[in-house]
């Protein structure tokens, strides 16, 4: 059996490259403005807003991230179409479902500005409707770009000018939102908006079938994504903060994982026996290069670009740049480990496991940093939760690798 695209798909990636590196910029403007009209209450109901809305964004996206590639990858085009929809009907049923809780959870985690907590959870939240796994798993890096970067980067500059000039923050969240509604409806016209078989009991069979893909991506959210909210449950105020600051940097530079991920991601799953470990060795590397160059530019220009981006008052010293650089790091490293090697190597079951082992009590330790070690330790907590990970995973795909029941095509 011969693998689709034997040689690495450059023109693909420069396509997967443009698109989400355009929309990963808009937020070095945005934040500013943000941080500048907000004040401390309402700084930290953005980092709590969006935390709360990015682990609930997740269960939103009901796991189509981690099963649709694969899925999309062994249909034809009729039933491509067809998945998409279900996907569609199914992650707007869990959209319904979740969004009042993230808001009343953001509301209730801030003291001042809970509206406008919630409202950026709603929104945030919203982002797992998005058409980008299914543009992904096909290789269009134009549907990416009509019904994912265009809506959202017109939403967010949209927002941000009718917040700045309303001097009223609410109107951002509630801008975004919409954005975030119309990129789905506007792909769901490009690749087929005819008659959908989805009905409520397939909608609840996809949930079944995808929970464990839920369960990961939800739980591994809840001290990644989340940390901010975990952290100000019991943290300081000054300390909050600090680390609301970290988190954002953090944030804003997240997208290069994503984009090498998405760029290596179908390309990797759809390798047979013999191609699998070169194309993962290729993967490898480049997220091994995007971490360590996040980790570098994170510990040295972190302080400076904190105190530039979001104003001195906002500004995160090197003790907590340090772990905050290194958790960059071992972030790429995971998504290596986890979509890359396990997921492809039909480890979801382990990655279930070793997920659940070692983040609910990640999320505990968080807590406790936020009550008694400030910035620095609830810092030092990530960085080490995904040490753990990345060192777990690569043991559980070593066990797997040349297992005859391993498939790379799950």
């Amino acid at each position: 059996m011969k693998s689709r695209g034997s040689t690495f798909p450059y023109r693909a990636a420069g396509g997967f490259l443009i698109g989400p590196a355009f929309l990963s910029v808009v937020p070095f403007f945005i934040f500013p403005l943000l941080a500048r009209l907000s004040d401390e209450g309402q700084w930290i109901a953005i980092g709590v807003g969006q935390g709360v809305g990015l682990v609930a964004s997740v269960i939103v996206g009901a796991g189509f991230n981690v099963t649709g590639p694969a899925e999309v990858a062994g249909r034809g085009i009729d039933e491509r179409v067809e998945l998409w929809r279900e996907s569609v009907v199914t992650r707007l049923a869990a959209f319904l479902f979740v969004s009042p809780g993230a808001y009343l959870l953001a509301d209730s985690l801030v003291k001042d500005a809970g509206s406008t907590a919630g409202l950026m959870a709603v929104a945030i939240s919203s982002t797992g409707l998005s058409v980008q796994w299914f543009a992904v798993a096909v290789g269009d890096s134009k549907l990416i770009l009509t019904c994912d970067v265009i809506p959202k980067v017109s939403s967010n500059l949209i927002g941000a000018a009718l917040a700045w000039g309303a001097d009223e923050l609410v109107l951002y969240p509630m801008t975004v939102l919409l954005g975030n509604l119309v990129g789905p409806l506007i792909a769901t016209l490009a690749i087929g908006c005819g008659q959908s078989r989805t009905t409520v009991k397939s909608v609840i069979r996809r949930m079944r079938r995808n929970r464990r893909s839920v369960v990961i991506e939800t739980v591994s959210g809840v001290y990644s994504s989340g940390a901010v909210p975990l952290f100000s449950f019991f943290g300081a105020g000054g300390a909050v903060l600090l680390f609301t600051s970290a988190d954002r940097l953090v944030r804003l530079m997240s997208p290069a994982i994503s984009i090498v991920g998405n760029v290596c991601r179908a390309w990797v799953a759809s390798a047979d026996e013999h191609s699998f470990a070169g194309r993962l060795k290729v993967a490898a590397f480049l997220h091994f290069f995007v971490g360590l160059c996040g980790m570098f530019f994170l510990i040295l220009m972190g302080p400076w670009m904190t105190a530039v981006l979001f104003g001195a008052e906002f500004a995160v010293g090197i003790d907590v740049m340090v772990p905050i650089g290194v958790y960059f790091f071992l972030w790429s490293l995971e998504t290596v480990t986890s979509r890359h090697m396990l997921a492809n190597m039909g480890g979801i079951s382990h990655l279930y496991l070793i997920t659940l082992t070692i983040s609910i009590p990640g999320a505990c330790a968080l807590l406790v940093a936020g009550r008694y070690s400030g910035a620095v330790g609830g810092a030092w907590v990530l960085a080490s939760v995904m040490a753990t990970l990345v060192v777990s995973q690569a043991i559980a795909a070593c066990t797997l690798w040349g297992r005859p029941e391993t498939s790379t095509n799950p």
